[in-house]
């Protein structure tokens, strides 16, 4: 099913999703600025069924238009990568890397299946 809302990673702070396969799924993520010396770039980690399935490095940069509603922190722009999910049901885990400069960050993410037209 399609996430709407954007769910936060933090250094604390992981997000799990069950899906029924196959089919692709894109995960969408962008970096809360909540405090002004932040990096632009940020690393997600990614598990399948509690596998490593692979550590993605983002570069980004703010983005001039998204705001977070009840902070109205900015974000940076959203960066995105696709999963193809295999038959039946999977678990899959996302968190940022254990990074010491990653400790302060916040990652919003959200997925959204693919349908071919």
């Amino acid at each position: 099913k399609t996430s709407t809302n954007w769910y936060a990673l933090t250094g604390s702070n992981q997000q799990q999703y069950e899906v029924e396969g196959p089919k692709e799924v894109r995960l969408f993520s962008r970096l809360e600025y909540n405090k002004s010396d932040l990096e632009n770039n940020y690393y997600i980690v990614v598990k399948e069924n509690g596998v490593d399935l692979g550590t993605y490095y983002f570069e980004t940069e703010e983005s001039s238009k998204s705001l977070i509603v009840k902070s109205d922190n900015k974000t940076s722009k959203w960066r995105s990568i696709w999963l193809n999910i295999p038959k039946g049901k999977h678990y899959y885990t996302f968190k940022l890397n254990d990074i010491s400069k990653q400790e302060d960050q916040i990652v919003l993410i959200r997925l959204k299946e693919w349908y071919q037209d």
